[in-house]
Parts: C-alpha cells; sequence; structure tokens
C-alpha cells in the first residue's frame, strides 16, 4: 500500500495586512450579500470574482426546490462570463454567513490573531458545487489547470483567511482533463 497526503494550507489576515484589492474585493462581496435571496436558509452569501481585472459581485438566490438555488459564486462567475466570454479566474472572495450576523468593513476592532488557535473547520470555503464551478475557469495562458488560483473568506471569528482552489478541491476534475482548452476554445468563438 502507497498513501498519498495533502496539506491544507490556509493563511490568516487581519485587515490592515489586505492589499487595497483584497479589501475591495471584500466590500463588493459583503455589499452583495446584502442583497442576497435566503428566505430558506437564512443564510446569505455574497461573492466577489475577478477574471481580466474586472470584480463581478454575486449572490445566493435560493428556490424552494433546492436544487435551483443559485449559488453566489456561480452568480458571479456566470456574470463575468456574461460580460467577458470564458475567462481565467484569478481570485473568488466570499462572505457568507446567517442574515442576523452583520458583517461591518472595515471591521471596528480586529482580532489578536496570535492569540486564536484555528482548526480547518473553522474557515468556511465554497461548498463542492462552487469549487467545481471554480475550478472549471482556473487555468493559465496556455490553459493548463492552475490550482494557485486565489479563494479569499471572512470567518466568524473576523480573521480574513486565503486558500488556493488547489487546496480547496485537492482532487480536481478541470476541463483540461477531458482534453479542453479554455484559452483555445475562446479564440474560437472569437473568430
Amino acid at each position: 500500500m502507497i498513501l498519498v497526503q495533502k496539506t491544507v494550507s490556509v493563511k490568516v489576515y487581519t485587515w490592515d495586512e489586505l492589499t487595497k484589492l483584497q479589501k475591495e474585493l471584500f466590500v463588493v462581496a459583503a455589499n452583495f450579500r446584502h442583497k442576497a435571496q435566503a428566505p430558506h436558509s437564512h443564510y446569505k452569501v455574497g461573492a466577489a470574482v475577478l477574471m481580466e481585472g474586472k470584480i463581478f459581485g454575486g449572490v445566493n438566490v435560493e428556490s424552494c426546490s433546492w436544487t435551483q438555488t443559485t449559488h453566489a459564486e456561480q452568480c458571479g462567475i456566470t456574470s463575468g462570463i456574461a460580460k467577458l466570454g470564458p475567462n481565467r479566474i484569478s481570485n473568488v472572495t466570499v462572505i457568507g454567513a446567517p442574515e442576523t450576523h452583520k458583517v461591518i468593513l472595515p471591521p471596528i476592532t480586529a482580532p489578536d490573531l496570535r492569540t486564536q488557535n484555528y482548526k480547518v473547520e473553522d474557515f468556511c470555503p465554497s461548498c463542492g458545487h462552487c469549487l467545481q464551478i471554480i475550478i472549471e475557469n482556473c487555468f493559465k495562458a496556455t490553459g493548463e489547470y492552475d490550482p494557485n488560483v486565489q479563494l479569499w473568506g471572512y470567518n466568524k471569528k473576523g480573521a480574513f483567511y486565503q486558500t488556493t482552489i488547489g487546496d480547496a478541491l485537492p482532487m480536481p476534475f478541470p476541463p483540461q482533463y477531458l482534453g479542453v482548452n479554455l484559452v483555445e476554445y475562446k479564440k474560437s468563438q472569437e473568430k
């Protein structure tokens, strides 16, 4: 028997440690979260998707059948593709919490990250459905799968965190496994 293991990497930041762009992405996600339609779960999610240097927001829109519910990441990615066509995602930022949880950015007080003990369970990454949708547009300029696309979130302890699609979905099934090169596909659609 051979055992293959993977370590999941999550980096934790305070608001002051974020870049100007990352702060903007969190603000967009927070603003979109307010527009979410979540009458069943009361769990509102907002997303900011960075494609080609442009930010696209998304929200969860629940349906009573649940299977037709649109997830925030899916909504943001779909908006970006509708505007730009197939394009590489470089960053997906998500804020999700019960609708009674107020997210104030910038935070009034920042947690002392040095005193926190974190476990992987303290972070709420995108669900499997969204991770697959994200991975469909995680490719390099050559069209190869890019496991380093950044995923950002905000946890209930007030920390901002970053991981990658490769860590969040360690055994991916990207379109490249089917021989699909979205860079070449986009070029063919532009003709």
